[in-house]
């Protein structure tokens, strides 16, 4: 299978340049390999602890309960709230996780785009959301999110 291609991009200090037709994984390798992504790193937390794997339990179970996302007023409710519902308090990780990642086809979350996830969006205050600003942009809060979906978003 062959692809027609006429472009020339230039991302991370390569050159491509196509022109015909090339062999179909060739046009797709090439479209994944100039893909935006960001790079996997580290996160410092306010306690200078720096984390490098960042573990859903651990780390964004936490950060949902710091931010009182699982709480008894907000998606931790028996009802949930704008179609999320949490285990109160975090006592169900398995079944927030399901909930983040999988529930109405994993629309929460993009790992090819952490930026534009819906949960990191609400949580900003950069689309509406009931329970207001959670964390900033800049803060490391964001960005130990951002990295969780930067690595996979896993479940451990």
């Amino acid at each position: 299978m062959h692809a027609a291609c006429t472009t020339r991009v230039r991302k991370r200090g390569l050159s491509l340049f196509l022109k015909g037709t090339v062999p179909f994984s060739l046009a797709i390798g090439a479209v994944l390999f100039l893909a935006p992504g960001a790079p996997a790193g580290e996160v410092t937390l306010p306690d200078g602890v720096v984390v490098k794997k960042v573990d859903f339990e651990r780390h964004i179970m936490g950060l949902l309960g710091k931010a009182g996302c699982n709480g008894g007023s907000c998606h931790g409710s028996f009802q949930g709230k704008g179609g999320l519902r949490f285990s109160l308090f975090g006592y169900d990780p398995e079944k927030d996780y399901f909930a983040l990642t999988r529930d109405v086809q994993g629309r929460r979350i993009d790992r090819s785009n952490p930026d534009g996830s819906l949960v990191l969006l609400k949580a900003t205050g950069q689309v509406k959301h009931e329970g207001l600003t959670r964390f900033g942009p800049n803060s490391w809060s964001y960005r130990l999110f951002r990295e969780w979906l930067i690595q996979g978003a896993a479940a451990s």
